[in-house]
């Protein structure tokens, strides 16, 4: 028996016991003839001492050999600490273990970096030990918050009758959004199988087959360049229902978060979510996903300082700013740099401003605004000491440009309530927008169902119509997509001629969908968590790798084992492959 108890589990109810422990070697020390050494594993720490009188003693004598990350084995008997050497901060901090017997099961090699929460090392250093990475307490808690979210969500899901289903991991190329990972048949020459970004049409497959309700934690697969919360693999809680209207998935996400905020976190959610359309998030905010934890919103100007004597103003198609109550907390300096910045990755030009003092703008474009100073006041509801910052451009630049400004001032000003959690709806999306080569394209995916409403638009201005789409915004960070499917073969096809898709392509790609509704296909609807986007907020971490066993480096590879790496001749000469650019070193 290698262990009786866990390292977290022992306390004053054990002393006098004889029990096993095995572990790793958190921390040693020896004072001559006393030795300590802190045994760590998965459930917590506890301290072991060993006293002899025998310089000469063996035991001893192997206890001062041990090296951190050393795995052992030890026995003793529990015994409790002096009250000065209570240890608060640790679940076993009452008592200690007196060592009778140690065994080392596997001996540590030098380190490549300590075992520690506060380490500063390279990623890639971690990446390639990730299983000495994994050992460390912020990860082990990290995995554990990722165990007990999908504990919650299956709970939650399986409650409410769905069925836990798996749809196939080798599957047609239907390329949307991403690049596909493909994977050479060897039996079917030539051929190709790829790896699903998403399990959308075999869920939807179920749904006409009459599972009703189905969910998996679902691997989606997309060859696409890597960022904070981008990798080539990532899981998604993916879940569909028959019979259902918008409101009725709304009811099963808000349940099954609502289940995994009061497991995982003791968090207690609103019964019921924001919900606000997609042209509401965009005029007040500028864009899709906005974080409601502070204000600040944007203000559209355009019709009161088209007029005025400014061309940056008057020429410009749309004219946008935000108000920051306490201006004084914001630099001209922060104004020419670090906000400038962000607003022109987005394409704006400039950021003007001004300020008001004495009832009146002040510094900036202050000469132009004092045009409309009464104006301006009252639109903007401005007083005292507000610092407004404006973007002249298009539309799409000032929303994008401004919304990235507020984001950066709410993190200066420090506007963010780090505890709160805010959710939002964001529905009614356009089903439609233009491509670069001024063609329709789908703006989330090609099976939403138009707005009842809008239908009459499909044929003659695709522009207007709405889609029954929605998104899941968590504090500024999109968790959740969905929408209501498309179950007529007609529509669907109406759908893939408006965005230009030939016919013979269609079929290629998706008849065996369009086929399926042919056969009494119910409405249906559905979405999708990116459970490590939702794990990486749990644990309050900025980048999904942080909460994933074995994730890529940003030039997505993986440390640990060197993938990807070439294929040898004979594989390549079974799949009938013939490599023509030279495997570069990684």
């Amino acid at each position: 028996m290698y262990r009786t108890h866990t390292a977290g589990a022992l306390n004053l109810s054990h002393v006098d016991q004889q029990v096993t422990l095995a572990g790793w070697v958190d921390r040693s020390r020896d004072i001559g003839q006393l030795c300590f050494l802190t045994l760590r594993d998965r459930y917590g720490v506890t301290q072991c001492v060993y006293e002899t009188s025998d310089s000469e003693d063996s035991t001893l004598s192997l206890l001062k050999t041990l090296t951190n990350e050393t795995c052992i084995k030890v026995t003793g008997k529990v015994r409790a600490r002096t009250e000065k050497d209570i240890n608060p901060e640790m679940a076993t901090g009452t008592i200690e273990l007196v060592i009778s017997e140690v065994e080392i099961l596997n001996k540590a090699n030098v380190l490549p970096f300590q075992v520690r929460d506060d380490i500063s090392v390279s990623d890639d250093l971690r990446l390639k030990h990730r299983y000495l990475d994994l050992r460390r307490s912020k990860m082990q808690r990290n995995m554990l918050t990722r165990h007990r979210t999908i504990q919650a969500a299956r709970d939650a899901l399986c409650d409410m009758g769905f069925l836990e289903l798996e749809t196939p991991l080798l599957v047609r190329s239907t390329p949307e959004g991403a690049r596909d990972f493909i994977v050479p048949s060897r039996t079917n020459p030539g051929n190709f199988y790829a790896l699903p970004q998403s399990p959308q049409l075999y869920k939807q497959m179920l749904m006409i087959s009459g599972m009703d309700r189905y969910f998996q934690f679902a691997p989606a697969f997309r060859d696409e360049d890597l960022r904070a919360d981008r990798v080539p693999v990532h899981t998604q809680i993916d879940m569909e229902m028959t019979f259902v209207e918008e409101k009725d998935v709304f009811l099963a996400v808000e349940t099954m978060v609502r289940k995994i905020f009061q497991d995982v976190k003791e968090v207690s959610l609103p019964e019921s979510f924001l919900i606000m359309p997609y042209h509401e998030a965009m005029e007040r905010f500028g864009n899709d996903k906005p974080d409601m934890r502070f204000g600040m919103e944007l203000k559209t100007v355009t019709s009161l300082v088209n007029d005025l004597d400014f061309k940056v103003f008057s020429e410009a198609e749309c004219v946008r700013c935000i108000v920051v109550e306490d201006g004084s907390k914001v630099s001209r300096k922060d104004i020419d740099s670090t906000l400038l910045d962000k607003a022109k990755i987005y394409g704006a030009k400039g950021l003007a401003w001004s300020r008001i003092k004495n009832q009146e703008f002040s510094g900036g474009v202050a000469k132009f605004l004092n045009q409309k100073t009464k104006e301006l006041m009252e639109a903007l509801e401005l007083k005292e000491g507000n610092l407004i910052l404006f973007v002249a451009d298009s539309y799409q630049v000032c929303c994008a440009g401004l919304s990235a400004v507020r984001l950066a001032l709410g993190s200066q000003l420090e506007l963010i309530d780090q505890s709160q959690y805010a959710f939002l709806w964001v529905n009614d999306f356009p089903l439609f927008e233009k491509g670069d080569d001024d063609t329709w394209i789908a703006m989330h995916h090609l099976f939403t169902h138009p707005k009842a409403e809008d239908m009459q638009y499909l044929d003659s201005d695709p522009g207007k119509v709405r889609g029954q789409l929605y998104d899941l915004v968590l504090n500024g960070v999109e968790l959740l997509s969905g929408s209501i499917r498309i179950h007529r073969a007609d529509l669907q096809k109406q759908i893939l001629d408006i965005v230009g898709m030939p016919k013979e392509e269609a079929e290629n790609k998706f008849g065996f969908l369009m086929d399926s509704f042919q056969y009494g296909a119910p409405p249906h609807g559905g979405s999708a968590i990116g459970l490590d986007r939702l794990v990486a907020i749990l644990c309050g971490e900025d980048s999904i790798r942080e909460v994933m066993t074995y994730p890529c480096n940003n030039q997505g590879i993986f440390p640990l084992d060197g993938s990807p790496a070439p294929a040898d001749q004979h594989q390549l000469d079974e799949l009938g492959l013939i490599v023509k650019a030279p495997a570069k070193d990684i």
